[in-house]
C-alpha cells in the first residue's frame, strides 16, 4: 500500500516544538507493525518548463496593458532562478505485509492506513492513501519522463489486446552497468548509506534533497519487538565481553596484568548498554533501517559531478555514502517504492536514532492557477497560493506602517486585474489606491461633504442567497446606521422599535413594487417624523444632519456609475466621526454589487484598506462581522488591510475575524502585538521571529494549514511599482 504525505515545519520549529514534532514522528514509527517493512520516499520531479511557464507567467492579452504582465513576469522569472523551483519534491510512504493471499491483506492494509492518517495527523501532516491508478502513474511517470500527459490504462483495451501492465509502464530500454544505469538517453546512479555516525544529525535528509536534481531517496525500516530487540542487543553484548575477555586473558598470559580494555571494545559495550537501557525504560525498539538512493543527470559527467556533491554533503555530517557497485539494478529496485528490498545494507538502529532521519523540512505551496506571492524564505521556493480554495476565501494583511503590506495586498490585485476577469472593489479610506485605478482605467468614487457624488444607503440587495430576507438585512443595517449616527447610547428600545417599523415599511413597498425608485434617507426621515410617538420627533431631529444638512451625501439617489470592474470608493476627505459611517454605508453598497455579480456568475475581489476603523466600536464591529461571514457565500473574497492590530485585538469580534482567517499576511509588527498575535494564532516565537525586524515585504503567511515565511518584496525598477508605493520620497500628489 502506498500514500503520500505533506511536508511540515519541522527546521524553523522552536526548539520545544521541534522536540514535539520529533518525539510524534518516532510513535508514528512504532506505531507501525512489528517484522513488516515500512518505506518513506522523497522524490524530486523535475518540472516541465512549458507546465512551470503556464503556471507562474500571465498571458498576454493585447489589451494595452501588457507591458505590466511582463513586468510581473519578469520578477516571478527572476524569484525562480533564484531558488530551485524547476524541482518539485513529493513525500511518500509504502507499507508491505507478509500473507498468504490478497484478501488476508486488506484488512490490514485498512488498519494501517488509519494509523498512519491518524499517527502524521498529530504532528500537522496529512496522509492520503494512492488508488491503484495514481500508483501506476507515478512509476509511468518515472520511466517515461515527457510522456507524462499520455498516461491511459483501460482494462477492456488490456486484455482484448493482450497486454500487460508493463508494456504502458515500462520504458523502451534499461540498460545496467557496473556503478551507473540509463533509461533512455538519461543517466542514473544508486548510492547507499554505508557507514553510519554515532549521532545523526536530523538535517542530512534535508541538505540531500535540497540539491536541485532529479532523484529520489528511500529509507527502508523493520522494526522487531522489544523483546527481539532485547536478545539481539544482549548476545551483541555477550560477544563483546567474551571478546573483552580474550584480550584481558591474552594481555595476563603475556604478564601486563595492569591491561586496559581496548577503546574500540570499549565504546562497543557502553554503545550496547546504553541501548539496553533504552529498550527497557525509554521504550525504544530495535529498527533494521537502510538509506538508498538514485539520482539522474543528462550525461555520464553530470553524473560523476552530482555523485561527488551527494557524498560530500553525507561526509559534513560523518556519514559514507557509497555507490552500489554491481548491484545498481537492485539498488534501483530498492529505492522505486514497490514495498521491496533488494541491498544488504540494513543496519541496526533504534527508533531514536532512525527517526533522525527525518523526512520533513518545510511547508510549500503551489496551488494550480494561484497567484505569486513570493519565495519561500527557508527554502527560496516560488509560494503559489490559490485563496479561492479555502473554506473561507477571505485575508487579512497586517503591519506596520513601512512594513510592506501595502506592496503586497496591491500586487495581488494588480494580479487579478491583469490574469483574470473578476471584478475589483477598493474601500480607500486613504487615496492609496488612486494610482492603480487610474492606470488600470477604473472609476474612482469620491465621496466628502459637498461632494456631487451621492450614494443612496437604502439601495436594496437584488439579488439574494436562498434564505436570506433582504428586507431583514436592510432593515438590521439601518439600526446599525442610525446608531452611528446618534449614538448607540443614545437610542432607547422604543426609537429602535420605530426605526425597524419605518424601516420595514418603506423597503416592503419597494421590494413589492408599491415604489418606483429606490427610498432614501430622506424618505425614511418624513416617514419616521410622522410616527405619533415623541420619541419619533426626537429620533427624526437627530437625523437631520444626515439628511438635510452638509452631511447629506447618503441621503440622496445614487448618481455614480458603480458598474466599473475596477471600481474605488475613496472618503479619505470625511472627517473621523463620518468615517466609520461612510465605510459602513459603503460596504452595504459593496454588498449589493457583489449580490449583483453572484447572479452573474462573476467572482468579486474586495478590498478593504485601514479596516481597524469597523472595531472601534460594538454596533461597527458586529455589522462588519455579518458582512464578513456574508460575503463568503456570495462569491466574494474580502482583503482587510490594517496598520493597527491592537484596535483589533481589543475587539472580541476582531480577534475572533483573526483567528479563523485562512489566509494571513503578517509583516513587521511592534512587540506588544507580535507577542499577542502569536498567542492568539498559536504561532511559536521562532516562528514570530519571521516579523521581528523584518525587511519590508518579507513576513509570514498563513494560507490554510500552512504556514511559511515569505519574502515578498517587489522590484523597485518597474512602473507597478511606481505606481504601488507608498513612500513619501516616491510617490507624487494624487490628492
Amino acid at each position: 500500500m502506498m500514500g503520500s504525505f505533506t511536508d511540515i515545519n519541522y527546521q524553523a520549529a522552536a526548539p520545544d516544538e521541534k522536540r514535539f514534532l520529533f518525539a510524534g514522528y518516532q510513535e508514528l514509527l512504532k506505531a507501525f507493525d512489528i517484522d513488516e517493512l515500512l518505506k518513506v520516499t522523497l522524490v524530486n520531479r523535475k518540472v516541465k518548463e512549458a507546465a512551470f511557464e503556464s503556471e507562474l507567467y500571465l498571458p498576454m492579452k493585447k489589451d494595452g496593458f501588457d507591458e505590466y504582465r511582463e513586468e510581473i513576469n519578469t520578477m516571478n522569472r527572476r524569484r525562480a532562478t533564484e531558488g530551485t523551483n524547476h524541482i518539485t519534491q513529493e513525500k511518500y510512504v509504502t507499507v508491505t505485509t507478509h500473507r498468504r493471499k490478497a484478501e488476508d491483506a486488506q484488512p490490514w492494509f485498512t488498519r494501517m492506513e488509519s494509523t498512519l492518517r491518524s499517527a502524521f495527523g498529530k504532528i500537522g501532516s496529512r496522509y492520503e492513501r494512492l488508488e491503484t491508478l495514481e500508483r501506476l502513474k507515478f512509476f509511468h511517470d518515472f520511466f517515461r519522463p515527457g510522456e507524462e500527459e499520455q498516461f491511459r490504462l483501460e482494462e477492456e483495451l488490456l486484455h482484448k489486446r493482450g497486454h500487460t501492465i508493463r508494456d504502458y509502464i515500462a520504458p523502451d530500454g534499461m540498460e545496467f552497468r557496473d556503478n551507473y544505469f540509463k533509461i533512455g538517453e538519461r543517466y542514473g546512479r544508486v548510492l547507499f548509506l554505508g557507514e553510519y555516525p554515532a549521532d545523526l544529525q536530523d538535517t542530512l535528509i534535508m541538505e540531500l534533497m535540497n540539491l536541485p536534481k532529479e532523484m529520489m531517496l528511500s529509507i527502508d525500516m523493520i522494526s522487531k519487538s522489544k523483546e527481539d530487540s532485547l536478545q539481539k542487543v544482549q548476545r551483541k553484548l555477550l560477544s563483546i565481553e567474551t571478546e573483552i575477555a580474550n584480550s584481558t586473558k591474552k594481555a595476563n598470559e603475556q604478564g601486563n596484568y595492569n591491561a586496559t580494555v581496548p577503546l574500540r571494545l570499549d565504546e562497543k559495550r557502553n554503545g550496547l548498554t546504553d541501548i539496553i537501557k533504552l529498550i527497557k525504560e525509554y521504550d525504544q525498539r530495535i529498527v533494521w533501517a537502510q538509506v538508498t538512493l538514485f539520482h539522474m543527470a543528462d550525461s555520464l559527467k553530470e553524473l560523476d559531478n552530482d555523485t561527488e556533491t551527494l557524498i560530500s554533503i553525507g561526509q559534513q555530517k560523518m556519514c559514507r555514502f557509497q555507490t552500489a557497485m554491481y548491484r545498481q539494478e537492485q539498488g534501483l529496485n530498492t529505492v522505486l517504492p514497490y514495498g521491496l528490498w533488494y541491498m544488504d545494507s540494513l543496519r541496526t538502529l533504534t527508533t531514536e536514532n532512525v527517526s533522525t532521519l527525518m523526512p520533513f523540512v518545510s511547508q510549500e505551496i503551489w496551488d494550480k492557477g494561484g497567484i505569486c506571492y513570493g519565495q519561500n524564505r527557508m527554502t527560496k521556493h516560488l509560494i503559489i497560493a490559490d485563496r479561492r480554495k479555502n473554506q473561507s476565501p477571505h485575508s487579512v494583511y497586517l503591519g506596520l506602517t513601512g512594513s510592506g503590506k501595502s506592496m503586497g495586498y496591491k500586487m495581488e490585485m494588480e494580479n487579478v486585474i491583469l490574469g483574470t476577469e473578476d471584478d475589483i472593489i477598493i474601500l480607500d479610506p486613504e487615496r492609496e489606491a488612486f494610482p492603480i485605478v487610474d492606470l488600470f482605467k477604473g472609476e474612482f468614487v469620491h465621496l466628502s461633504a459637498g461632494s456631487k457624488m451621492h450614494i443612496n444607503a437604502l439601495d436594496m440587495m437584488q439579488y439574494v442567497e436562498k434564505g436570506d430576507d433582504p428586507v431583514a438585512i436592510k432593515c438590521e443595517f439601518i439600526l446599525t446606521l442610525v446608531e452611528m449616527a446618534v449614538g448607540k447610547g443614545n437610542v432607547s428600545p422604543k426609537q429602535q422599535t420605530i426605526i425597524d417599523r419605518c424601516s420595514h415599511r418603506l423597503l416592503t413597498n419597494v421590494l413589492n413594487g408599491r415604489r418606483k425608485r429606490q427610498a432614501t434617507l430622506k424618505d425614511l426621515y418624513e416617514l419616521i417624523k410622522k410616527q405619533p410617538e415623541d420619541e419619533a420627533r426626537d429620533l427624526a431631529a437627530c437625523l437631520e444632519l444626515y439628511v438635510l444638512g452638509s452631511l447629506n451625501m447618503f441621503a440622496q439617489p445614487t448618481n455614480v456609475d458603480t458598474a466599473s470592474r475596477l471600481l474605488c470608493y475613496d472618503i479619505r476627505d470625511l472627517g473621523e466621526k463620518l468615517k466609520p459611517l461612510a465605510m459602513t454605508i459603503v460596504l452595504d453598497a459593496i454588498q449589493n454589487r457583489v449580490a449583483l455579480n453572484r447572479s452573474l456568475g462573476k467572482r468579486t475581489w474586495v478590498y478593504i484598506d485601514e479596516f481597524w476603523w469597523m472595531y472601534r466600536q460594538e454596533y461597527t464591529a458586529k455589522f462588519f462581522d455579518a458582512f464578513y461571514r456574508r460575503m463568503r457565500k456570495y462569491g466574494c473574497l474580502i482583503c482587510s488591510v490594517s496598520q493597527n492590530v491592537s484596535s483589533l485585538l481589543r475587539s472580541e469580534y476582531g480577534r475572533d475575524m483573526l483567528s479563523n482567517s485562512e489566509f494571513l499576511m503578517l509583516y513587521n509588527q511592534s512587540d506588544a502585538d507580535r507577542k499577542e498575535l502569536g498567542e492568539l494564532l498559536d504561532i511559536s516565537s521562532t516562528q514570530m521571529g519571521y516579523i521581528t525586524n523584518a525587511p519590508a515585504g518579507c513576513g509570514l503567511m498563513r494560507c490554510g494549514s500552512a504556514l511559511i515565511p515569505f519574502d515578498g518584496r517587489i522590484d523597485t525598477e518597474t512602473k507597478l511599482y511606481r505606481v504601488m508605493t507608498t513612500k513619501i520620497e516616491e510617490v507624487g500628489d494624487f490628492g
